[in-house]
């Protein structure tokens, strides 16, 4: 594993575990709760770190009673080391348990200046747009039934990760409304672009790669020494991100069991 992709992987973790409401230690790893929040993944998952000679039948048999016990409909194993990862996925899949990979990306270069004015607003600025995106593109195919409770789960647990790290919020603004935007999240030298996001109606006028831009932009000016963004492995935008400057460093593995009778539930916050 890179320095860079480590550094990465500790980051999301750190930041995990700061907004957790629960952090049960396992002998492979780590379980990480909020019950508070039981539609989000990303609150409500098994890292599992130590895995070596483990199998996947093992690991969700293991972590089956922590989320039973919690009451959650979906389970969600994370397994940060790639190698791990690959060679558990067959076992995950005779579960009937989804991939949904990620790839951590690495800025390596300073984009060029975007075209496009960027600013810097407030979240609450961006809520009604970030809202009215995701109700229009429920967030992971989300199910229509739960998306407004998730939706607020979501952005409540926005506000717990505003407490654990240096947030800032960028954004293009057309007619004092916010178009495009992301949020840079900063700490211990580290920098994560999340949420990158553009309204509908307002794509492919190159607003995303100004907003990218951006926030690489801020988040050297910040001192981080490393800028990182994560993908979803099998999806378009990381092209985008390629043009820009990012490069792959590592992929981590998910394995997700959406709800029973749901086609799946939420996705990262």
């Amino acid at each position: 594993m890179s320095a860079e992709l480590d550094a990465a992987l500790r980051f999301l973790a750190r930041v995990d575990d700061a907004v957790a409401g629960e952090l049960v230690p396992l002998g492979w790893g780590t379980g990480v709760f909020d019950r508070a929040r039981p539609l989000v993944w990303d609150g409500n998952y098994v890292r599992a770190e130590l895995t070596a000679e483990l199998e996947a039948a093992y690991l969700a048999g293991s972590a089956e009673p922590l989320f039973a016990e919690r009451g959650l409909a979906h389970r969600m194993a994370v397994v940060p080391d790639e190698r791990e990862g690959k060679r558990l996925a067959p076992g995950f899949e005779a579960l009937g348990w989804r991939r949904a990979h990620e790839v951590v990306m690495v800025s390596r270069i300073q984009p060029t200046a975007p075209r496009h004015k960027v600013e810097q607003v407030s979240v609450a600025e961006l809520r009604q747009a970030r809202r009215e995106v995701e109700l229009a593109e429920p967030p992971g195919d989300a199910d229509p039934a739960v998306l407004p409770s998730l939706l607020d789960q979501l952005a409540s647990r926005d506000e717990l990760i505003a407490g654990a790290v240096d947030k800032r919020h960028l954004a293009v603004l057309a007619d004092g409304r916010p178009v495009a935007f992301c949020e840079l999240y900063s700490r211990d030298a580290v920098g994560q672009i999340e949420l990158v996001t553009t309204r509908p109606e307002h794509r492919n006028r190159g607003y995303g790669r100004a907003i990218v831009s951006a926030a690489v932009a801020a988040s050297r000016e910040q001192g981080n020494e490393l800028t990182f963004l994560v993908a979803l492995a099998d999806d378009w935008p990381q092209e985008l991100y390629r043009r820009l400057g990012f490069e792959p460093a590592g992929l981590i593995h998910r394995f997700r069991r959406p709800a029973r009778g749901q086609r799946r539930s939420s996705v990262p916050s």
